[in-house]
């Protein structure tokens, strides 16, 4: 008895011990897509696995990850080869899906396609900033994961930003964590200039119903107990839209992703529209 009260008072007071970090190359890749709402930090192993490849440590930041539930996070993925490329796999629910995808040989690739909460999104090596990626950092990190605080907030921290073409119109975009009953996420938008202006909603905060419509989205509003439309993609995927159809009255704007998303502050969108 007294030989395993002393095992247990060892066992008690004994810190943590650290995992051992996998062997990763000293030279890591950063990809993001065309918009900045997604970013991949890679850094790949140092032995090959069973198909001749390196299996990648892979952390993806951004709004599509976050709804994706791996925001922030460092995950391993199998290299597998795929047609005249590979996939990054992992396996979920007793399944192999793939999170990665290149049509382009290992070794000498510089796009990918990555696979977030129902839709796909194209990154692209960025040489010039691949070397801000810490593989040591990454190593660690999936080895000794660091449990992060739950955010209880109800938007997605990352937004989206918007501008016309011509130039005129601006638009915020701040995303609902939770998904309505189309499978969709409601957003909030933001929306100044002066067709906004004429309006009566230049920098008003409202919130929008996106539903499916065509071939493509529609986000809503309800004015005269009637749903109406006050911006449309047409893109297969709503949160990927290349471009978007803006409408005040029987005048249409087009606007397009800009790469100022990253200052879009959805709190601060959440807050305003509370006090309206």
């Amino acid at each position: 008895m007294k030989k395993l009260l002393i095992i247990l008072a060892f066992i008690i007071s004994a810190p943590c011990l650290a995992v051992s970090s996998p062997e990763v190359s000293a030279y890591g890749k950063l990809l993001t897509d065309n918009i900045g709402i997604v970013k991949v930090e890679m850094a790949n192993l140092k032995t090959k696995n069973e198909y001749g490849l390196h299996n990648v440590l892979v952390k993806v930041t951004g709004l599509p990850a976050f709804q994706h539930g791996i925001d922030g996070q460092v995950k391993l993925y199998q290299a597998v080869p795929a047609g005249g490329g590979f996939n990054l796999q992992y396996e979920k629910n007793g399944k192999l899906r793939n999170l990665m995808s290149s049509r382009q040989l290992w070794g000498s690739w510089e796009s990918m396609e990555i696979f977030l909460d129902g839709s796909n999104y194209n990154v692209y090596v960025a040489p010039n900033r691949s070397k801000e990626v810490n593989t040591l950092h990454l190593a660690s990190a999936y080895a000794n994961p660091v449990k992060t605080q739950k955010w209880t907030y109800s938007v997605n921290p990352y937004g989206l930003a918007l501008s016309s073409l011509p130039a005129g119109l601006e638009v915020e975009i701040a995303y609902f964590k939770k998904k309505n009953k189309n499978n969709l996420y409601d957003v909030l938008m933001k929306i100044t200039g002066e067709a906004a202006y004429n309006a009566g909603i230049d920098g008003k905060v409202m919130r929008y119903h996106v539903n499916h419509s065509g071939s493509g989205y529609a986000f809503s509003y309800k004015k005269d107990g009637a749903e109406r439309n006050r911006m449309i993609t047409r893109s297969d995927s709503w949160l990927n839209g290349k471009s978007y159809e803006l409408y005040f009255g029987n005048k249409t704007f087009k606007l397009y992703p800009n790469k100022n998303s990253s200052t879009v502050r959805p709190l601060h969108l959440l807050s305003e529209h509370k006090k309206q």
